[in-house]
């Protein structure tokens, strides 16, 4: 199988049922340090043009280019080209598709993974979250060919090889997989003009998780919902402070809207405008206050069996609830994962045993202003700055259907370093016990402690934090 892309980077949804006031797409570009309106006109430009391709109509879901053979009309669809592309998904190891353990991945088995539903709850692995969610959406895809494609055409042959159309619903979708046992064949064909103007190269992206995003931090906005245990919680707490002593209370939340479009079947493109708030109080007095309002422009670029990487720009203008201090920064982020076969799950989840682990890595520069400091001390002398930095994360929780699957341990470190010397360097380290709401993962509750140097305000602070956490 092909490696995988941050968790996984395909998943189940699409913008549906919310609210459809933004939208729009566009991609990730690069820049020097002082350069935002480059950037600005760039992500301007790309926003346009997507948004001009997300009006089209979606990709058919069946290529003709890869599933007939030979290519063209005259071609028909094997059974083994037409469990190559349900396949196609990075994520599945081949360890998932060996339903006894033997060691060798038979097409039975691989029949039986597109056809159970309960397929990961019957066989000597174990499934990660990922993998159930793409075995789930190649059922999907499988159900929908055998219901009728534009392009193609399901015939059932008689005992003297003369074939009769099947209609929608008319046969089992399991059967497309045997072909050969169930007399069937499947011709390609002219596809109608409507669905030729289908095939532009810029889709809208049904196998991703456009939609509603919460989540407590901007970077995790494009993040893949695949896997929500690895998306960090917008957070309602009750914290001890330790610079302080005293008890204050917490509320962090990133909110946005994702929109996607599909390029070909490699790069995937996100838009997701957002609003931000943190606030930490303790009786009158306030330590953060934060809101913010930004657009993040993200692309998911997928390589097979090697390196894959999410790139990501992001706007932000940040003030506090009195609107004095204004501050403006162009994020810049590249998260780079593994492949499952290299062993090391990065971007991935791992099971060992009774444990499924995974890292992250986010490579970061923030170029910013501070055109107000607000009179807050940390930010006199309004000035621009330029942050390079990293941030590393780590989960392990419980492997999949084990009484472990709930509880989640949870570190991560953020480090910037300030060009400008004029201001601090940033080092934020967050460390928590969680428990996953079982089937309900978008909730948790934790113990965490968090120390660190607050982005904008610039001040200390040490937290003791029980909280409750959600997701989307």
């Amino acid at each position: 199988m092909a490696g995988d892309v941050l968790a996984p980077h395909r998943t189940a949804g699409v913008c549906t049922n919310h609210s459809p006031n933004i939208g729009s797409i566009s991609l990730t570009c690069t820049l020097r340090n002082r350069r935002a309106p480059a950037v600005w006109a760039a992500s301007t430009i790309v926003t346009l043009l997507a948004t001009v391709a997300h009006g089209q109509t979606p990709k058919p879901s069946a290529p003709q280019a890869k599933l007939c053979s030979p290519p063209g009309q005259e071609g028909q669809v094997s059974a083994q080209a037409l469990l190559a592309w349900l396949l196609d998904e990075p994520v599945v190891r081949d360890a998932v598709l060996d339903a006894n353990g033997d060691g060798n991945t038979l097409v039975g088995e691989k029949i039986r993974a597109l056809t159970e539903d309960d397929y990961c709850a019957s066989i000597a692995a174990s499934c990660n979250d990922e993998e159930k969610a793409a075995l789930q959406r190649a059922r999907e895809r499988l159900r929908a060919f055998a219901a009728g494609q534009p392009g193609y055409v399901i015939e059932r042959l008689d005992a003297a090889g003369v074939p009769s159309p099947v209609g929608p619903g008319q046969i089992d979708a399991r059967d497309l997989l045997d072909q050969r046992g169930q007399q069937l064949r499947i011709r390609c064909v002219a596809l109608p003009p409507e669905a030729v103007k289908e095939e532009a190269y810029w889709h809208e992206n049904g196998e991703r998780d456009g939609g509603f995003r919460l989540t407590g931090d901007i970077d995790n906005l494009s993040k893949s919902r695949g896997s929500l245990g690895a998306v960090k919680a917008a957070q309602l707490s009750i914290t001890s402070d330790l610079i302080e002593d005293e008890t204050a209370y917490r509320v962090n939340a990133v909110a946005g809207y994702a929109f996607e479009v599909a390029g070909g079947d490699d790069v995937t493109i996100s838009f997701i405008p957002f609003l931000e708030a943190e606030r930490v109080t303790s009786g009158d007095e306030t330590q953060i206050d934060k809101l913010g309002a930004g657009f993040q422009q993200a692309a998911t670029v997928d390589w097979p069996w090697t390196l894959r990487s999410q790139f990501a720009v992001t706007p932000v203008y940040e003030t506090d609830s009195d609107f004095e201090s204004q501050i403006g920064t162009l994020k810049f982020r590249w998260t780079p994962a593994l492949a499952p076969e290299t062993g090391f799950p990065l971007g991935f989840s791992q099971v060992y045993g009774p444990l499924d682990l995974r890292f992250g890595l986010d490579f970061l520069a923030d170029a910013g202003r501070v055109f107000d400091d607000g009179d807050q001390g940390n930010l006199e002398g309004e000035g621009t700055f330029l942050r390079l930095g990293n941030q590393a994360s780590m989960q392990l929780r419980g492997a999949p259907e084990t009484l472990l699957r709930p509880f989640e341990i949870q570190i991560s470190n953020r480090y910037l370093y300030n060009v400008d010397t004029n201001f601090e360097n940033i080092n934020q380290f967050d460390a928590a016990i969680a428990y996953l709401f079982p089937g309900k993962e978008n909730y948790q509750l934790s113990f965490a402690y968090s120390n660190g140097r607050d982005e904008n305000s610039l001040e200390l602070y040490e937290f003791w934090q029980t909280q409750f956490g959600i997701r989307f």
